[in-house]
């Protein structure tokens, strides 16, 4: 039984074990005891027959005598002798345990009683009416002679014997088919667990295995209608079991370029996987990665089995990095890596089905100017308001991007020729410049747009892109809100600067760039008039100093004039290691002179505007002028009007810290900008440098007079010396000097010289300045006018 227990112990197993068990004994238990009712009730009839045959016995055997006892008087007896040995004989048995006579009238005649000792005794009418209440069986049996009853004899018998026995057997029996059925029990349950058991309580764990896997997992028919699926599967769609079994899975590809349906796909493969949309309950769906197989047994098809995993978080996480990688955070528009990504993907668009596209650079202009003098904060909204105006303005086929900065892009596709193209950036250069209103602040910009054409201009993505900028470039060089499409002419241009770029780096380094000096000559300042008095001014004038003009010396080109080189220069940082090259000549020069009569020359430099904004320019400038070791004093540096009104309030700050070094600051081209007189009074400017567009037709223009009169007038009111420029003929002078200028400059003196031709001239000046004035008074009393040959930079 130990054993037996012990093999119950299986969930399911002992389950069954104990119906078994119950099962045969209440059938062996029914049998037995129909089988022992059936024998009991055959051995009481088979008692009473006997008992009933005593009777008859004896009633046989006493009627002659109970008929002479009948015949006699009422109290006669019957002869006890002879009623004992009938008695004794049938009361051998055990079976009897009481006979009595009684008589017609029922009166006891005589009995006779076997105690439990066996031992046989007389019965008495007491006795005999407590034996007739103990037992309850007994036979009466009447007595007659002839038609007539005379008496009756009753038999009590006791059938206990037999049915000791019977219980006995029963007990044996019970026994053995207790046995029996255990053995039997324990074998069905052996081939039960063999064939039904454990296959079943394979089921079951892998039902519940199946319920435990979170993805959701379907089993489905050859013609993949559910037939199984797990609570996973219930939880993902929705749906109930019983909506399911049955039907085909609620999903479809995700791809929907594909032409072939899922089933199809999944009926031509045994194996596949890929993205799927499932259906949810309430027509909601949701993105899912499905694993679709078939199992086999015995070479028959049982059934396809596909787990479905939801990736709905995976696909929003994916969206996000998507947004962070491909689109820009402030405009929301499509960022750099998604329009290389885009344009490769258009352009093999374009090649399969014949068409062209155009691309589209979009540059602000004066954005800078907007960031400066408003903010950063009004700038991206200014450039959040432009980016929805042109996302608008294109067409649904066509593509809009921020670059980054002020620089957008478009790809226009569908109907793409210069026409359409030209309607297109018109608008957006439009839609550009109209101004915006911020924080009560009409805030506004122009845009230049270079135009790119595939296949017509570019073959690739890479060249296309190329050549939309160079197109862009050439629009802002052209004054901005302008558009150009790319041209031959462009391309040649943008491949000669860039063979350009490329020999100036290397003529910077192998030394071919050459420092010229022009000289600056500073007059005395009466202003009395008259020819004489302006003689005596020219008489009395000197060499202030000179301005450093870069020339490139390019083997096979002889000298390059600066204005085709540095325009190139300036679109890259080479500008910036060109300025500081020429800060370390110019201080370089100065420190050959200190020991020399020209130790108290100036010599000016032009700084560019990207070299101006280069957090190290002043920390550089300090450690050349500290290692060559010269007199700051004697370093004047030039910055152009554009330059330092781009971001005033940085170029106040950097200026500061430049006159902290103790160098002079002159302000180079002034009077080209806007608003430049506004802002003249917050910068530390020491010198003015009137542009030579206001010199060249004095004193005939009217205009310029007014001009350069009120130039004079600001600078001095203000303290600050100016420097006329471009000087070219003795009537310039005369009137510049008529308006108290100090300082000019110009071919009028002298060309750019190389430094040993400037220490010759500055050494000849003195000659020099009379035989001008001699030469332009006698080509001015006689109408001519022009560059006096004296001062032309001869040696």
């Amino acid at each position: 039984m130990v054993w037996a227990l012990r093999l119950m112990q299986f969930g399911l197993s002992k389950k069954i074990f104990i119906l078994f068990i119950g099962a045969t004994v209440l059938v062996m238990s029914t049998f037995m005891g129909l089988r022992y009712y059936l024998v009991f009730s055959h051995f009481l009839l088979e008692s009473e027959q006997r008992a009933f045959e005593v009777a008859e016995r004896v009633a046989e055997s006493v009627t002659p005598s109970i008929w002479s006892i009948h015949q006699k008087t009422f109290d006669e007896r019957y002869s006890t002798e002879v009623a004992s040995v009938i008695f004794d004989a049938e009361m051998a048995s055990d079976l009897v345990v009481a006979v009595s006579v009684y008589g017609n009238f029922g009166h006891l005649y005589m009995g006779r009683y076997k105690l439990s000792s066996g031992e046989l005794v007389a019965l008495d009418p007491k006795r005999s009416a407590e034996l007739s209440k103990l037992h309850q069986y007994r036979i009466r049996q009447p007595i007659r002679h002839g038609s007539m009853t005379i008496g009756s004899v009753e038999v009590v018998y006791k059938p206990q014997s037999g049915v000791t026995a019977i219980y006995s057997g029963l007990q044996l029996e019970l026994l053995q088919v207790g046995v029996i059925s255990l053995l039997f029990v324990l074998l069905l349950y052996w081939a039960l667990r063999k064939s039904l058991i454990l296959p079943i309580r394979s089921l079951q764990v892998a039902h519940q295995t199946l319920d435990s896997i979170t993805e959701g997992v379907v089993m489905t028919d050859s013609d993949f209608k559910i037939v199984q699926c797990n609570v996973a599967y219930e939880t993902l769609t929705g749906f109930c079991k019983s909506d399911l079994i049955g039907l085909r899975p609620k999903m479809k590809l995700a791809d929907r370029n594909v032409s072939e349906t899922l089933w199809q796909q999944l009926k031509a493969n045994c194996q596949w996987s890929g993205e799927v949309v499932v259906r949810r309950r309430e027509k909601l769906s949701f993105p899912a990665r499905l694993s679709f197989n078939e199992v086999w047994h015995k070479g028959d098809l049982v059934c396809h089995v596909a787990v479905i995993t939801d990736i709905s978080v995976q696909k929003e996480s994916e969206q996000k990095l998507e947004r962070i990688a491909y689109y820009d955070s402030l405009t929301s528009l499509p960022n750099r890596t998604y329009f290389h990504k885009t344009l490769e993907q258009e352009i093999q668009l374009a090649k399969r089905h014949r068409r062209s596209l155009g691309v589209l650079f979009v540059d602000l202009d004066n954005f800078k100017w907007i960031n400066d003098q408003y903010g950063h904060g009004v700038g991206d909204r200014y450039l959040e308001s432009v980016a929805k105006r042109l996302k608008k303005r294109v067409r649904n086929t066509d593509f809009l991007f921020r670059l980054g900065g002020d620089e957008f892009t478009a790809i226009a596709t569908g109907v793409c020729d210069e026409e359409s193209l030209e309607i297109l950036a018109r608008d957006l250069i439009r839609l550009a410049a109209e101004p915006v209103l911020i924080d009560g602040d009409k805030v506004f910009a122009g845009a230049s747009i270079g135009i790119a054409l595939f296949p017509r201009d570019a073959g690739n993505a890479e060249q296309l892109i190329q050549r939309a900028d160079a197109a862009m470039y050439q629009a802002k060089d052209e004054g901005g809100n302008h558009l150009v499409f790319f041209s031959l002419e462009l391309e040649t241009r943008r491949k000669n600067n860039r063979n350009l770029e490329e020999a100036l780096r290397r003529g910077l380094v192998r030394d071919e760039l050459i420092v010229y000096y022009q000289p600056k000559i500073h007059y005395q300042t009466s202003q009395k008039g008259g020819e004489q008095t302006l003689k005596g001014n020219i008489m009395g004038s000197r060499v202030q100093g000179a301005e450093a003009l870069l020339r490139w010396s390019r083997p096979g080109n002889g000298i390059v004039n600066p204005f085709e080189f540095i325009p190139v220069a300036e679109q890259s940082d080479l500008i910036v290691d060109i300025g500081h090259w020429v800060i370390r000549a110019a201080c370089a020069q100065l420190d050959r002179w200190r020991h020399t009569p020209l130790e108290d020359l100036t010599v000016a430099v032009n700084i560019s505007p990207r070299q101006l904004k280069r957090d190290d320019f002043v920390q550089r400038l300090g450690d050349t002028i500290q290692e060559f070791g010269v007199n700051p004093a004697l370093l004047e540096l030039e910055v152009t009007e554009s330059a330092v009104i781009e971001n005033i309030e940085q170029s106040v700050d950097i200026l500061n810290q430049l006159k902290q070094l103790g160098v002079t600051i002159a302000m180079d081209d002034f009077g080209t900008g806007f608003s430049s007189l506004s802002y003249l009074k917050q910068l530390p400017i020491d010198v003015i440098k009137i542009d030579r567009s206001f010199v060249n037709d004095l004193p005939n223009d009217g205009d310029d007079v007014v001009i350069v009169n009120a130039i004079f007038s600001i600078a001095r009111a203000m303290n600050i010396r100016v420097v006329a420029e471009g000087i070219e003929n003795y009537a310039q002078l005369q009137f510049l000097l008529g308006q108290g200028c100090e300082c000019s400059q110009g071919y009028f003196h002298s060309r750019p010289l190389p430094a040993a031709d400037f220490e010759r001239w500055v050494g000849l000046f003195r000659v020099r300045i009379e035989t001008a004035l001699t030469e332009s008074t006698r080509n001015h009393l006689s109408g001519k006018a022009g560059i006096s040959p004296a001062l032309t930079g001869g040696s």
